[in-house]
């Protein structure tokens, strides 16, 4: 068993900020070790079944800019207690020179400025270090890390900008989809649907597919798939499978504890729906999130073998389609509570299957309450370190993004509003969010691996988990952020 201890000014930070208790440590591999926080005032205590060292990942606040997942860099065991705040600046401070290091070595010149403001942001690190005091290191180390995190941010988004411009001059840029429900496409202007996007992604779950157990009601993707075929748009259906309460039938639940008897469902569902309509959809999303969320009712072993069921139907009934699986959570935060090797495990042993998985989708959700399920929010930075981990899978990437944008609820599930979410004193969560979806749009179109992004849902009709998400609204019309899709 090991044990880290890890002391954080000011103390009293442990009842303004329950999240602290969401810590957990991973390995040289990224993957989370399943650990227990003992969270008391200006000290925190992880403990794990491994002893060795381990990277600290954390939701930590950063004045003027929120909440956001942050992380040490590899520390060994020992009695004495580190430093929280130090350490996060260390760590932060090691990821913004490593990348400024990596990309100069590629041939990008960040300029002067970029360099003199690392050269500062070390002389304040080694101060912290060695000569502030125990009332100055709060302060010290926030200011730290938010200028790194801001710094991290701009060069990512330079450098992000320029390959765009590239990919763009190329035509190699990715794929733009927008989920839509039938009704979607009845009301909403397909003209501007055309303009900024390059397909849609019909979204009729399986609760609605199959309300009754063996009994199909085929009638809304019918009408949609022929409405998408008489503007010319193109189309995509999914998620097909998403183990979520609101996309799966109620009946389903019945045989929750029967794994068996719910990949004989899973298995009949969708090869039902491929056989109908393979010949008329090149894009499938299979499944979503089928390693976590409520799926973790299933072991991880049952979990890989309901997505290789879903796969199997595809690979069967849909050959000649791009069919996918997304990934939710895919910093693996939910493994650090059960015994788990996370999502990247999870994507590679997926794609050794020699089931034909033809891409990867990747859920990024910004802005939602952290106990809803989903990962944390993360910078632009830490998100690029992320992608090119899953990179190494050697599939295409599909992005698939959701953030408050809008300040009207759509949604049944709620977001957490004030300090506890982890939102910027004093500033619009609308604003914050629309803001990280126009640095994530160009990180997305700059990765050569990233094949596709898909938004969430189009229309204020959807009830989900992304509540305040919709890009239109009835009366309203299109939100500013549609323009950060650009049609390839």
């Amino acid at each position: 068993m090991g044990v880290m201890r890890f002391s954080f000014e000011p103390p009293d930070l442990a009842e303004r900020w329950p999240a602290l208790r969401e810590a957990y440590l991973t390995g040289f591999e990224h993957a989370p070790w399943r650990t227990w926080v003992d969270l008391r005032p200006g000290l925190m205590q992880c403990i794990t079944e491994v002893s060795e060292s381990g990277g600290l990942h954390v939701y930590w606040p950063v004045p003027e800019l929120g909440g956001l997942g942050l992380a040490t860099t590899t520390l060994a065991e020992r009695l004495e207690p580190y430093d929280l705040n130090v350490e996060l600046v260390r760590g932060k401070l090691a990821r913004v020179c490593e990348i400024q290091r990596q990309l100069e070595e590629e041939g990008f010149d960040f300029g002067q400025a970029a360099r003199s403001s690392v050269r500062q942001l070390i002389k304040q690190f080694l101060h912290l270090v060695y000569y502030a005091t125990a009332d100055e290191i709060a302060d010290i180390s926030a200011d730290c890390l938010k200028r790194l995190v801001q710094l991290g941010d701009e060069l990512i988004r330079r450098y992000a900008q320029c390959v765009r411009t590239q990919r763009r001059a190329l035509g190699r840029m990715p794929l733009t989809l927008v989920r839509v429900t039938p009704e979607d496409l009845e009301t909403v202007d397909p003209q501007v649907i055309a303009r900024h996007f390059g397909a849609v992604q019909l979204l009729v779950p399986w609760s609605e597919l199959e309300p009754e157990q063996g009994e199909y009601a085929w009638d809304r993707l019918d009408r949609a798939l022929a409405r998408c075929e008489q503007l010319q748009l193109n189309v995509g259906v999914g998620p097909l499978v998403c183990w979520e309460k609101l996309a799966l039938p109620d009946w389903l639940w019945l045989w929750a504890d029967d794994f068996e008897t719910v990949c004989s469902f899973t298995r009949d569902f969708l090869r039902a729906v491929l056989a109908r309509y393979a010949s008329r959809v090149r894009i499938w999303e299979l499944a979503s999130r089928l390693n976590c969320g409520p799926a973790l009712l299933f072991d991880m072993n049952q979990r890989l073998q309901l997505a290789a069921v879903v796969l199997q139907a595809a690979h069967d009934l849909a050959s000649r389609s791009f069919y996918y699986i997304t990934i939710g959570q895919p910093w693996s935060e939910y493994a650090a509570r059960m015994d788990d090797c996370g999502s990247l495990f999870f994507a590679d042993t997926l794609s050794r299957s020699e089931l034909g998985l033809r891409g990867l989708g990747i859920e990024l959700a910004f802005g939602y309450s952290t106990g809803s399920g989903l990962s944390w929010s993360r910078d632009l930075l830490e998100t690029t370190y992320m992608l090119e981990r899953f990179a190494a899978l050697d599939l295409p990437l599909v992005i698939s993004l959701a953030a408050p944008i809008s300040p009207t609820a759509n949604g049944k599930a709620a977001i957490v509003s004030g300090d506890t979410a982890g939102w910027p004193s004093g500033a619009a969560p609308h604003e914050v969010a629309a803001r990280w979806l126009e640095g994530i749009m160009e990180v997305a179109a700059s990765r050569p691996n990233v094949a596709a992004v898909v938004w969430s849902h189009l229309g204020n009709q959807h009830l989900g988990m992304y509540p305040h998400a919709a890009l239109f609204h009835d009366g309203e019309g299109f939100h500013p952020a549609l323009e950060h899709f650009e049609r390839p």
